[in-house]
């Protein structure tokens, strides 16, 4: 439906560019703008306004019209000023399939009473190289990448949680023959610790999943490369 009048401005709440180094007590009008880039304001409603420290009365103590502001009152020089302009809360239902983005999200969500944390969401940490033992942090990452320049053991990790799945890429630097061990929380195929590749820049991948905060399941692909 088509709105009758000036169209609310829908959208974050954002705060305005200061313009108080305008006030000299003979001007009133002023230009909105955030970030330098003048923004409309649908009705004086929509701006919360500060001059000295005081809140001002939308409609009477100033008027907006599109991208400007105007004072009853010409603002005096040395007044301090900030404003926000909010955006028009609406009812949009529902969001469409594959329409929120990873970016939107700031805190772990729950989704059927499980919990999808940015850990979860395809982000590798890439450690760099590594000589010294390693505590992977699984509220960074699920994923890690690793080149190894010295022999290092993997702890147990921080902040596991069951469900949890991930890999870890192991590179060998130029020297090769590196080793890895492993802390009793990591779990392999007929309880064997595996030995990694030795080639200078050789990959193996270590793929893991976490039965409990306790165990981690997990398995050891060598020498990854093309055929």
């Amino acid at each position: 439906m088509a709105y009758l009048g000036v169209q609310p401005t829908i959208g974050q709440y954002r705060k305005l560019d200061d313009i108080s180094s305008g006030f000299n007590g003979a001007t009133a009008t002023f230009n909105l703008t955030v970030s330098g880039q003048a923004v409309t304001a649908g009705s004086a409603q929509q701006l919360m306004v500060s001059l000295g420290g005081i809140i001002q009365n939308p409609g009477t103590d100033y008027t907006v019209s599109t991208n400007t502001i105007t004072f009853t009152t010409n603002p005096a020089s040395g007044l301090d000023f900030f404003a926000i302009l909010m955006g028009q809360p609406l009812n949009v239902g529902t969001p469409g399939d594959s329409t929120v983005t990873s970016a939107k999200l700031t805190d772990d969500l729950t989704l059927g009473g499980r919990t999808t944390v940015a850990s979860s969401l395809g982000t590798v940490s890439a450690l760099g190289n590594v000589s010294t033992n390693q505590t992977l942090d699984f509220d960074t990452a699920n994923n890690f990448s690793m080149t190894l320049t010295g022999n290092i053991t993997l702890n147990s990790p921080t902040n596991i949680a069951a469900g949890q799945a991930g890999i870890v890429i192991i590179t060998q630097d130029g020297t090769g023959s590196r080793t890895m061990g492993f802390n009793t929380i990591w779990k392999f195929p007929g309880g064997t610790v595996p030995t990694l590749s030795t080639a200078g820049g050789s990959v193996d991948a270590l793929v893991w999943y976490a039965e409990s905060a306790t165990r981690i399941t997990a398995k050891m692909l060598l020498d990854v490369r093309n055929p």
